[in-house]
């Protein structure tokens, strides 16, 4: 699935999918990871995105980071479609 696939990469905090609207919600930390890659996840997942993603940032805390580091992580929004 969408999901498995995507959680499968380092720093990746939350993925939620609407499968109804066919659209994934990551929350994740750029420092491990990135939009290509969540990209690459879903296409092995055997889907496509098919917008430009949607970001913003997510007022959680990032738990790869020690408490020192004050760092957000990022939300991406993308729709996807079967390949």
């Amino acid at each position: 699935s969408v999901e498995r696939e995507i959680n499968k990469l380092d720093g990746i905090s939350n993925v939620s999918a609407d499968h109804v609207n066919s659209m994934v919600i990551v929350t994740y930390d750029d420092d491990f990871c990135d939009d290509n890659k969540i990209k690459n996840a879903i296409k092995n997942s055997g889907f496509s995105s098919l917008f430009s993603p949607v970001f913003s940032q997510s007022d959680i805390h990032s738990p790869f980071l020690s408490s020192a580091h004050n760092r957000f992580l990022n939300k991406l929004y993308i729709f996807y479609s079967y390949l």
